[in-house]
């Protein structure tokens, strides 16, 4: 199956229906800015991180809530707009793209600046600005499919970095790691809890943690086989949801907010359009230019 007008639709579509559907995870958890209501920030080795800095916008808005608030407003209704832009067919597309890319590039960066997420768990926000700035079908697909390849790496450059740090070999590397993430929980003697007690049990029981691990290492691995081949593309996306179902359960890390990448996943298979501006409909004998 070719990419059409109507399948790029039907990608935005979705890709707004998984950015809403956590942003009400969100809101319900406490997690908008506003409601977070941050009263510091830290500085990281990162120059991109920086360049946001140099603007001051991060303690402009720290100086009143209702500003929190408007940062989050604009942040989440970008996507919307564009989605309905492009059922016009305006050529505002690029614009909105644009100013979808800069938007998000300002605010995940100011809000993973204070102690509230890490940046890496909102990748997907960064990079699919890209993919919508495209103005032809071609290089909507090439975009695609190269959010598809560094989804991939993300994955793969982590098995590959458990391995290069030996924590793959060593048994009691899970032990440790599932005691300093979990501490507070560990060392609170005034509650009990069954999360407490599972975690308790797994670092006492090396063999099992150190198995988990290595599982987790070797999930990550396999992510290097979308390198060479589409087949497994299913396959990558069902060992990516058990990922993060583990991660939150066990690390209490959560990274929902890089399932849109899963839609490289699943129209991966999708072959390049010949060209950019016809559509064929399902019954191959209608012919649409756009």
């Amino acid at each position: 199956m070719q990419l059409t007008q109507t399948i790029k639709l039907r990608i935005i579509g979705q890709y707004c229906l998984l950015f809403y559907a956590l942003m009400i995870f969100k809101w319900f958890n406490g997690m908008f800015l506003y409601q977070l209501q941050p009263i510091f920030f830290f500085t990281t080795l990162d120059f991109t991180t920086w360049l946001v800095m140099l603007t001051n916008l991060h303690k402009w808005l720290l100086q009143d809530s209702s500003r929190l608030l408007l940062a989050d407003l604009i942040f989440y209704i970008l996507p919307i707009v564009y989605y309905l832009i492009n059922i016009k067919k305006s050529r505002l597309s690029f614009i909105t793209a644009v100013l979808m890319l800069l938007v998000n590039y300002m605010y995940v960066t100011i809000y993973c600046s204070y102690p509230s997420n890490s940046l890496q768990g909102h990748i997907a926000w960064l990079f699919f600005p890209f993919l919508f700035m495209a103005q032809s079908l071609r290089t909507f697909w090439f975009l695609l499919n190269g959010l598809r390849y560094y989804f991939l790496y993300f994955f793969f450059s982590a098995g590959i970095w458990k391995l290069v740090q030996h924590g793959f070999f060593y048994s009691e590397t899970m032990s440790g790691i599932l005691q300093m993430q979990h501490k507070s929980i560990l060392t609170d003697t005034g509650k009990t809890s069954v999360r407490a007690d599972i975690y308790n049990w797994l670092i006492t029981q090396p063999l099992i943690s150190s198995f988990l691990y290595r599982a987790a290492t070797l999930s990550e691995l396999f992510f290097g086989v979308g390198f060479f081949t589409k087949k497994y593309d299913y396959f990558i996306a069902l060992i990516f949801l058990l990922f993060l179902v583990f991660n939150v359960f066990l690390m209490r890390i959560s990274y929902w907010e890089i399932t849109p990448f899963l839609l490289t996943l699943y129209y991966s298979k999708l072959l390049i359009p010949l060209n950019n501006e016809a559509e064929i409909q399902p019954n191959n004998k209608t012919l649409i230019t756009i």
